[in-house]
């Protein structure tokens, strides 16, 4: 798995906040300033590089992709951050919000 230079961020994490609505400066701010917006536009313009169908090291499988959305929808709802909480161990582990 890809993560940010210098971090233990995934890639695929801060993507799928991406994929799920959360406005770049709140990603940002939810990563402590570790992932710049720049890093971001980064790994969206990768991702779109890739061919349609293609197993990709940047997004986790479709399959949990609502979950994570859901988690993120309370994150951001909630005023609550995720630091040092893996959004994928989370939907592993089956964790309902």
């Amino acid at each position: 798995m890809l993560t940010y230079r210098g971090t233990r961020i995934f890639v695929s994490d801060v993507l799928e906040q991406v994929d799920c609505g959360l406005p770049w400066h709140a990603i940002v701010k939810e990563w402590e300033g570790r992932v710049p917006e720049e890093a971001i536009a980064e790994a969206v313009s990768l991702r779109a590089q890739e061919p349609p169908g293609a197993a990709s090291e940047y997004s986790v499988p479709d399959g949990q992709r609502q979950a994570v959305c859901e988690l993120l929808r309370f994150v951001e709802s909630n005023r609550t951050t995720l630091t040092g909480i893996s959004v994928k161990e989370l939907v592993h582990e089956g964790h309902d919000l």
